[in-house]
């Protein structure tokens, strides 16, 4: 399995995301899947879990974790919730709530400590008076023993400068980015935030904004390890020390672009009554069955979705299969994509098929060069 590091703490380039037994129950799936999924995701080696917060996942996720013995490996990223709507740091994570959110899921999850908190911030929030006591009380809940490691869920690449944050997770996947922006393999260029206009690029927001693409500009992707922000130029003088980089861990949310890219979303696709997919209007799922098909071309498996509209069956009949095709499936390609770009994917894992492609995708080489540079070419940087 290729492997990132945390903090120190190595993990596996994929890891099981969003972890619910509300969602999977709402999307008219069996909530004991879930649960026999992530007992065989950590006995395949899979080391990061991101639970959804709500009680009975959290109690769930701790439960397998200590009967697998798993505590010393086993990376279970819990959530901390915005409280109310309002864009204030004061009213949106005040102390109090944070702390009891914490003590909670220790109860819940029976951790000793918790491997991972993950907190929802905003850039903007850096300038409000009331940065220093959430930065402190984090600073004060690790020393404590409670929290090992915080996180951000945030889509903003200054987010990447806080040095007290291991992680940031971001909406990312082979259609969700700006290609010359995202995980920039070299020089850090920062490129200015846009809205995509295809309604392809819509399908992995689901109720999140859309103005995601430049997320994590400013980050690097070297060879081993997380990504790295660029620090500051060293100052003129001779005696100064060279600049220390930063390491940060960038996960994926939605790889597989809320379930698009599995390949079975498109015209005609029936819902559960709960499922929160329902809101795509017909325009959506006929943009995802082109855009699944301009990816099934390039695979040696066409999902259903790729022939689920006349227009991407069009696509599909006239486009001529590369002669050195190394993907099986659609999400192979997109989650393969994603690990190569220097992110750890975290997609929802409902089916043993799934999870075990998922941990095929961790193991396998590299996309050839040519592959990514046709992705990059049919959903190209919208700022270019």
């Amino acid at each position: 399995m290729r492997t990132r590091s945390l903090r120190g703490h190595t993990i596996a380039t994929v890891g099981l995301g969003d972890v619910s037994l509300v969602r999977a129950s709402d999307r008219g799936r069996d909530p004991a899947e879930v649960v026999r999924r992530v007992h065989e995701a950590i006995e395949a080696a899979i080391d990061v879990i991101d639970v959804a917060p709500e009680a009975d996942t959290e109690r769930m996720v701790g439960d397998t974790v200590r009967t697998l013995r798993a505590r010393d490996r086993v990376i279970v990223a819990t959530r901390v919730e915005p409280l109310g709507s309002r864009d204030t740091l004061l009213e949106t994570m005040p102390i109090g709530y944070l702390v009891e959110r914490i003590e909670t899921a220790l109860r819940t999850t029976k951790l000793d400590a918790l491997p991972l908190a993950q907190l929802p911030l905003r850039a903007g929030w850096r300038t409000s008076t009331a940065w220093p006591e959430l930065r402190g009380t984090c600073e004060r809940l690790v020393h404590e023993g409670k929290v090992l490691r915080w996180g951000a869920i945030g889509d903003e690449p200054e987010l990447a400068e806080e040095s007290w944050l291991a992680s940031i997770s971001i909406v990312f996947s082979a259609c969700t980015r700006a290609a010359a922006a995202m995980f920039a393999a070299a020089t850090a260029t920062p490129v200015a935030t846009t809205t995509p206009t295809d309604p392809f690029l819509a399908i992995a927001m689901e109720s999140a904004p859309l103005d995601l693409l430049a997320s994590i500009a400013a980050l690097q992707a070297p060879r081993g390890g997380g990504l790295i922000l660029p620090s500051a130029p060293p100052p003129t003088t001779k005696e100064a020390p060279p600049p220390v980089p930063r390491s940060i861990t960038v996960f994926a949310r939605q790889p597989l672009a809320g379930g698009a890219l599995a390949g079975t979303i498109g015209p005609g696709v029936r819902f559960a009554p709960n499922d929160d997919r329902r809101t795509l209007a017909p325009e959506q799922l006929e943009a995802i069955a082109v855009g699944v098909a301009n990816l099934a071309v390039r695979t040696k498996r066409e999902p259903p979705a790729a022939r689920s509209s006349a227009a991407a069956r069009t696509l599909l009949d006239t486009t001529k299969k590369p002669a050195n095709v190394v993907c099986t499936t659609v999400a192979e390609l997109a989650l393969r994509y994603v690990i190569d770009r220097g992110a750890v994917a975290l997609p929802r894992v409902h089916r043993p098929d799934d999870l075990y492609e998922l941990v095929m995708c961790g193991s396998a080489d590299p996309l050839p060069p040519a592959v990514i540079a046709r992705i990059d070419e049919l959903w190209p940087d919208p700022t270019a």
